[in-house]
């Protein structure tokens, strides 16, 4: 029994000295492998910056909840090993390899909770492959959700998503793209694209029409935008529409091959803008000129005729009833209203139109307040008809406001006048040529707005009455003849009635009705004269105020001239903020990184963060401790002129395997053979 008891002897020796091993060795990994009830504590060790940024983003982020491990499939403690897939998930990751720089294993666990989704977009234009036939590079899962740790919900990213369709299909014509060169363009300049940059989410985006996984080319019968297939798509939001309905939406730019009737409209009404808005400004300047030459030359005071003249020159004539300055209050409101809320639509991708527009209430809000004010405008301008309807049956209308032969000698005699060509100034009646002007562009500019906008305000049952290309000419005329109508108002009618030098601060009839008896001798002479005579109204009973004096109309036209300036430089500078936004790529136009209170890893190389102690967070200290008697460590760390940085050395090893290449020595900062060591090949 004596080499029984020996043997256990051994044995328990030979225990107790495994048992001793199992109980020191390990000590400098426990803090890895020691189970924790937070599935991403392991992850946190290097990754702090990433979990806290998510924590920011808890609201809007589609995986708040989702753990590490979950979409980093094949990780394990070791952080520098590669993942280890299952033969399926590893067949995924070599298909998505291309569509993500690093890790494309990621992709492949979008699987697991994603399934129906990927396989759709495995079947679309966009999963066939890494590049198409051009060598562009097709869309995978971040570069449409965005950042793989911050995604947003689609229900609050239509506006995101939408911006990252176009920074992959907005390109110059004759590069190489994933589509028409003009998609982009087109997609701004329809309804729906001015709806969603405005931030109005139930605006038709991308995936609205073009579904959201399983994208096809539109020659093909599988595809959402078919021919076949459209009107079915166009009804997920429009319960009527038709064929004739979806013509009015396609992304043909306005050339005179793709789309020759609105490339003939469009530029019809450019020529008629640029001419019209161009004769305007050249009579204001000559307006400004003589008006600057007659304060300087003769004074700011008119002749006046002798006391016992007929009329004051302050005397107040009524010229305007009750009706017409009604139907003028009513149509200011309106058309400032259409103005306000119409601008932000027509220049939807512009300056800080989306600012405005969500200080006013939404796009939605605008929409609602555009059309009650539309409704406005067509009412009053049908009070003005049966106005004009009454006073003809009583033989009260007057024909003056018919232009005729006259007005075109007077506007030749008056721009002469300007000049200084002519000494004295054409004998106007009760409306002069740029009066009649005003009126009869709204004659012209009411029925055109009012019938393209309900062309618009109804375009299911448009295109059930006329073809649907109807609807594409309607939004150019609309927008047009809108942008014609705000210059000439704002630029023209607005500088006669209140920027004038004879009439500055403003012209008081549109709210009285009465007209002063000298503004009516400088202004209408033959109407003047037929009441009066020649004799020029006597001097006024009040001497002219300081604020009247036409020095003033000057300064409050540079002051409105710099500010215009402004806001042209702040618009200019957002649409290039704008562009490069669009142009740049998914990851860049993500929710930068939060910054970290704990150490976290940087980009590529792991460069601006603390290495050290985040390197021993795994090679703990007391391991160091243990080999800094061995070389490299104690040559390294012992001399002053050495920064304590692992990188130094091993590089970008995360998620890496080490090696024991030495070539790195010699590259940095030894000669070959120095310490005797030989050079790696």
């Amino acid at each position: 029994m004596k080499w029984l008891g020996l043997v256990l002897l051994v044995l328990a020796a030979n225990l107790g000295g495994v048992a001793e091993a199992t109980a020191e060795e390990p000590r400098a990994e426990a803090r890895i492998v020691a189970p924790s009830i937070d599935p991403n504590a392991s992850c946190k060790v290097c990754h702090e910056d990433v979990l806290q940024n998510r924590k920011l983003l808890t609201d809007s982020d589609a995986h708040a909840k989702v753990d590490c491990i979950e979409c980093h499939v094949g990780r394990r403690f070791n952080p520098h090993l590669p993942p280890e897939l299952e033969d399926e998930t590893a067949i995924l990751a070599g298909d998505f390899k291309g569509y993500l720089d690093k890790s494309p294993e990621v992709i492949a666990g979008c699987v697991d909770c994603h399934e129906d989704e990927v396989a759709a977009w495995r079947k679309s234009v966009h999963g066939a492959g890494p590049l198409n036939d051009d060598g562009v590079r097709r869309a995978g899962c971040v570069d449409c959700h965005g950042a793989m740790h911050a995604v947003t919900p689609t229900s609050q990213a239509k506006r995101q998503i939408a911006a990252r369709c176009i920074s992959c299909h907005e390109f110059e014509e004759g590069e190489a793209g994933p589509a028409s060169p003009y998609v982009a363009d087109t997609y701004r300049e329809t309804v729906h694209g001015k709806m969603l940059a405005l931030g109005n989410d139930k605006a038709a985006g991308c995936g609205d029409c073009h579904t959201g996984h399983d994208i096809y080319p539109s020659d093909d019968p599988r595809s959402s935008v078919y021919p076949a297939n459209r009107a079915e798509t166009c009804r997920n939001c429009h319960k009527d529409a038709t064929d004739s309905f979806t013509a009015a939406i396609s992304h043909q730019p306005h050339t005179i091959d793709a789309n020759f009737w609105a490339w003939t409209v469009a530029l019809a009404f450019s020529i008629l803008t640029l001419g019209t808005i161009s004769m305007l400004l050249i009579h204001l300047l000559l307006d400004l000129y003589n008006a600057g030459r007659n304060v300087v030359g003769r004074g700011s005071h008119p002749e006046h005729g002798p006391a016992d003249a007929p009329v004051a020159a302050d005397d107040e004539i009524q010229r305007f009833d009750g009706h017409i300055r009604i139907q003028h209050a009513i149509m200011i409101v309106s058309f400032v209203t259409l103005a306000v809320t119409g601008w932000p639509m027509k220049s939807a991708s512009v300056g800080a139109s989306n600012t405005f527009a969500q200080f006013l209430g939404g796009q939605a809000t605008l929409a609602l307040s555009h059309r009650i004010a539309g409704v406005m405008l067509m009412g009053v301008s049908v009070y003005h008809l049966i106005y004009l309807f009454l006073r003809w049956r009583r033989g009260q209308l007057s024909l003056e406001m018919v232009p005729g032969p006259k007005d075109i000698t007077d506007l030749i005699g008056n721009v002469l006048y300007y000049m200084g060509v002519r000494k004295e100034r054409p004998r106007f009646g009760d409306f002069t040529y740029y009066e009649k002007f005003d009126y009869w562009a709204i004659f012209w500019g009411v029925p055109l707005m009012a019938a393209t906008g309900l062309m618009l305000w109804f375009p299911e049952a448009t295109a059930r009455l006329l073809p649907g290309a109807f609807l594409t000419l309607a939004f150019i005329a609309h927008s047009d003849e809108a942008l014609l109508a705000a210059l000439a108002i704002f630029l023209w009618h607005f500088y006669n009635q209140h920027l004038r030098p004879a009439v500055f601060p403003m012209s008081w009839v549109w709210l009285t009705g009465r007209i002063k008896a000298e503004a009516l001798y400088d202004e209408h002479r033959l109407a003047y004269e037929q009441a009066y005579g020649r004799t020029p109204p006597g001097a006024p009973a009040r001497e002219q105020a300081w604020h009247q004096h036409p020095v003033w109309s000057f300064v409050a036209l540079a002051v409105i001239l710099v500010a215009a300036i402004l806001v042209v430089g702040l618009d200019v500078s957002s649409v290039r903020s704008q562009i490069a936004q669009l142009s740049a790529s998914p990851a860049e136009m993500e929710v930068p990184i939060a910054e970290s209170e704990a150490s976290g890893i940087i980009g590529a190389g792991h460069k601006g963060f603390d290495q050290w102690n985040t390197c021993m967070d795994c090679h703990n200290k007391a391991r160091y401790e243990d080999g800094k008697e061995h070389f490299p460590h104690k040559l390294h760390f012992e001399e002053e002129d050495i920064d304590d940085n692992c990188e130094s050395c091993h590089e970008s090893v995360i998620h890496e395997k080490i090696t024991t290449d030495t070539s790195g020595c010699y590259k940095k900062c030894h000669d070959e053979d120095e310490f005797g060591l030989e050079k790696a090949e």
